[in-house]
């Protein structure tokens, strides 16, 4: 029966239930089924809108990536969902969808590459601030020290 609705129906759709009206609040469990019923006749706003929705925590069925031929292990890790999805827009021929498409891809990919390189940049700034620290007493102790023996010597030739 709906084998023929063109993409951009259920895209409409999706926006409908997805944002809501004056008179009903969003629905976005029907909005997840009308956007991925776009992604799967090809739409990638369709898919493009799946991933935003993942990004927000709103929850996508697993019937729905597996329609999509989305892999459990994939859909069940946030990260490499995100990748697959945006990597599938950004991959497609169509212009209007590549630009938006490869900016949610790489922002997906500096990220992981944040939280991934986090421990290491936080490990840094403790080195960095304790080779600061001990070459400021270090200086400190050398300044005291030259202090103290100045002082003494100039005592000794005095008296």
């Amino acid at each position: 029966m709906f084998k023929d609705v063109s993409p951009y129906v259920w895209i409409k759709m999706a926006e409908y239930y997805y944002y809501g009206t004056l008179d009903k609040s969003p629905n976005h469990e029907t909005a997840v089924e009308m956007y991925g019923k776009a992604a799967m006749a090809g739409d990638l706003q369709g898919i493009f809108s799946l991933a935003s929705m993942v990004e927000e925590g709103i929850n996508v069925s697993s019937s729905v990536w597996k329609k999509l031929n989305i892999r459990k292990d994939t859909f069940e890790d946030h990260s490499q969902l995100l990748l697959h999805l945006y990597s599938r827009c950004s991959e497609s021929s169509k212009e209007e969808s590549y630009l938006p498409c490869t900016m949610a891809l790489y922002r997906i990919k500096l990220i992981q590459l944040y939280q991934q390189y986090k421990l290491i940049g936080m490990a840094l700034l403790v080195l960095l601030a304790t080779v600061l620290i001990w070459s400021a007493v270090n200086q400190l102790h050398r300044f005291t020290h030259v202090e103290a023996n100045g002082s003494n010597g100039a005592q000794a030739t005095a008296g």
